[in-house]
């Protein structure tokens, strides 16, 4: 006996535009030596090099164009640029870029869960989907298309020695499309490797239809996936507390050598006065410092985060001595619930701390030491931070902002920084592969941790409230995909709320949903009292993220790290373990705190 299955696809249309490098000739080389000593016409390089002028002209003409050579407006003639300098003493074989037209490449979205392939993955045919779509999908961010446009590009031969230049748009199609996959008791066939974490999902409506599927999987071992990368992950470079969040922030702004990002959902009065000094110092150096606040106010009816940051960027400029157009901020919301600082180094190269803490808001000072307060993790891959840097880009043009030339500037280091070589890896040092994930791809993860999980599962929120358990009759909550799993006497579960649901919009039918749900699987249920933190563990793969696992968040902008990384796993667990402990209110919610084994 088996079944049919057809599972919904979304067509991902993105256009961009590709070019390559020009090339340094030997001839334009020696050209701009010659200008560096002294010539500075046709008629001064002539006698030096014996070629035709047509040759030179056509040479001084390319230079030009390139940047690396210019015209003194004094009427002295030709003049290396500071490019042109540039080149010769740091013997560049290439300057600039030749354009090629806008292409477009379509990419293809299950809608199960979400996650996009290329094109070729699979054969499908303008049919419906049988199985419903995954909620809140979200559309696709500039920095997961890039990195899957280059992985395009480096993979088909007609690109070959050219990069991505940029993305121009990037369209999601609905248009009833679908690929079949059959189910037996033995085999699931016409489901692609790369898409073997649907397997649990297709298993559970196999068996609704009489199919009990009995097979071994297929995708057990794992697939090249250039979405992951393999970085060293140091145990400082994951940071747990409120105050250690706060003092990384002061050192990052003082470390900053040439541009500094700063993003918070929330913004406070206090906190901006607490950086105000570092940050003046950090303009006079001249750090470009680009500040970005998420959400209107902290609280509905507040203050405004934008009359707070309106005054408080026109009293630094006035204090920054003519180094106030160093500084840019938003002057409208983003949208955004994302938390991210991002500086670089007198070396040149970039580092991100991502996760739960509002760098612009600060600490809660009753809980700012405890262990398991906030969640965030620092990435120095160049490729995991240049994605980051082209999203946030991406989020401030689809708001239509006009912010100081913020999205321009951020999406050209995030193209150079994307496409870097990858550091070596140090194996002394621990080792994990890391991604960067976006919006409501955070569902997606948490859907396929909730279902797949096998040795133990954790997820904190800083908020909860129906989001989280749904109505069973309407598609459920976002933990209704445990009510599709069977029982796993092994599986350890722990669900962290840093707040009890509001009693006007929580009554007993939602604590009872939720307990039913988190008793399907004998999990347990903590208030973690002041808990900020938005973590998932599922075995030993964690996402640390702004994304709030158990409330509403659709809509609002999100931004989180996947790291792949046992001993990351272990003292996450290990840190809201002691975050139970310290919650001081045994009945957890308004009711049960721990439901055990039936």
């Amino acid at each position: 006996m088996s079944t049919e299955l057809r599972i919904p696809l979304t067509e991902i249309r993105v256009k961009f535009r590709a070019g390559s490098r020009r090339p340094i000739t030997e001839l334009d080389r020696l050209v701009m030596q010659a200008i560096a000593t002294g010539a500075s016409s046709v008629s001064d390089l002539a006698p030096i090099f014996q070629l035709p002028e047509r040759l030179l002209v056509e040479c001084l003409i390319d230079l030009m164009d390139m940047a690396l050579l210019a015209l003194d407006i004094g009427g002295s003639g030709f003049r290396l640029t500071e490019f042109g300098t540039r080149s010769l003493e740091q013997r560049l074989t290439t300057f600039g870029e030749r354009l090629g037209d806008a292409e477009e490449l379509i990419f293809l979205r299950e809608d199960l869960t979400g996650r996009i392939g290329p094109r070729r993955i699979v054969w499908y045919a303008r049919e419906k989907g049988e199985i419903p779509p995954g909620t809140a999908l979200g559309n696709s961010s500039f920095g997961e298309m890039e990195r899957l446009l280059l992985q395009e590009l480096k993979a088909n031969k007609d690109y070959q020695g050219m990069h991505l230049h940029s993305v121009e748009s990037i369209i999601p199609v609905r248009d009833g499309i679908s690929f079949k996959v059959t189910v037996d008791e033995e085999r699931i066939s016409g489901l692609p490797r790369q898409w073997g974490h649907l397997q649990p999902l297709l298993v559970a409506e196999a068996k609704k239809r009489g199919v009990s599927y009995v097979g071994v999987s297929k995708h057990d071992e794992p697939i090249e996936d250039l979405a992951w990368c393999e970085i060293n992950l140091r145990e400082s470079d994951l940071l747990l507390t409120a105050s250690s969040h706060e003092s990384t922030l002061l050192d990052a702004i003082k470390q900053a050598h040439s541009h500094l990002l700063i993003v918070s959902a929330h913004v406070s009065e206090k906190m901006l006065n607490t950086l105000q000094a570092d940050i003046t110092a950090a303009m006079l150096r001249g750090v470009r410092v680009d500040v970005l606040w998420g959400l209107p106010s902290l609280d509905e009816g507040g203050e405004p985060h934008a009359k707070t940051t309106k005054s408080w960027s026109q009293a630094i400029r006035k204090s920054s001595s003519g180094s106030g157009d160093n500084l840019a901020v938003n002057a409208e919301p983003l949208n955004s619930d994302g938390k991210v600082l991002i500086w670089d180094t007198q070396d040149g190269s970039y580092q991100a701390i991502v996760g739960s803490y509002n760098w612009l808001y600060g600490l809660v000072g009753s809980v700012a030491e405890r262990r398991g307060s906030e969640a965030s993790v620092r990435i120095y891959d160049p490729r995991l931070v240049g994605s980051i840097c082209s999203t946030l880009a991406g989020w401030l043009d689809d708001g239509g902002q006009q912010s100081s030339g913020i999205p321009l500037r951020w999406r050209q280091i995030g193209l150079h920084l994307a496409q870097q070589e990858p550091p070596s890896v140090e194996q002394d040092t621990p080792v994990s592969r890391a991604r960067v994930i976006f919006d409501e791809g955070h569902a997606q993860m948490l859907r396929e941790g909730l279902m797949n999980a096998d040795q133990r599962l954790l997820v904190t929120s800083h908020k909860l409230n129906r989001s989280a358990t749904g109505d069973p009759n309407d598609g459920g909550g976002k933990l209704e995909w445990l009510a599709r799993r069977e029982r796993n006497d092994g599986l350890r579960f722990a669900l962290v709320s840093g707040r009890k649901p509001k009693g006007d919009s929580w009554t007993s039918e939602d604590q009872n949903r939720l307990e039913e749900l988190v008793g399907v699987v004998g999990g347990s249920m903590s208030l973690g009292e002041g808990t900020h933190a938005r973590v998932l563990v599922y075995d030993d793969v964690v996402v640390v993220s702004s994304y709030n696992f158990l409330s509403t968040t659709q809509d609002k902008r999100q931004i989180g790290v996947m790291l792949q990384s046992k001993a990351t796993a272990d003292t996450l667990w290990d840190a809201f373990e002691v975050a139970k402990m310290h919650s001081g209110d045994g009945s957890s919610f308004s009711r049960l705190a721990t439901l055990s084994a039936s």
